[in-house]
């Protein structure tokens, strides 16, 4: 299911980059926007599905400034980005790299059944840093 939620997050960025027609162009923000809003609900559950409870509310205030951290360096890579490429590059090149995300969290796990970039080992640093906090 989060495979499917960060695709919709962004396959539509590159055809949002190409679009002309309003009413298409909100309906693929629409689609981002839902995406986005099951990723969060997804990776919250997982993580408390994946902690103990005594450890869970550690957990998430180190998670927590973490994803916020992304959103300031997306923010702050963003005008670079469009600057370099334009808007239909910067939009197709994050799209991409959503949408590779999503891809990867399809490859076959590895020994000990954690996949590639799914989130096994920072799972486990949260998990032995509200461990010691």
């Amino acid at each position: 299911m989060l495979v499917i939620a960060l695709a919709a997050v962004g396959l539509p960025m590159p055809l949002l980059a190409v679009t002309h027609w309003p009413a298409a162009a909100i309906a693929l923000v629409a689609v981002t926007g839902a995406g986005a809003i099951l990723v969060e609900i997804l990776t919250e559950t997982g993580l408390q599905r994946m902690l103990p409870p005594e450890t869970f509310g550690r957990a998430y205030g180190l998670a927590l400034p973490a994803s916020l951290g992304g959103i300031v360096a997306g923010s702050l890579i963003a005008p670079l980005l469009t600057g370099l490429l334009g808007g239909t590059g910067a939009l197709t090149v994050c799209g991409a790299a959503v949408a590779g995300y999503a891809l990867l969290l399809l490859a076959p796990r590895r020994p000990g059944g954690v996949r590639p970039g799914a989130g096994g080992p920072v799972a486990d640093g949260l998990l032995r840093a509200a461990a010691d906090a």
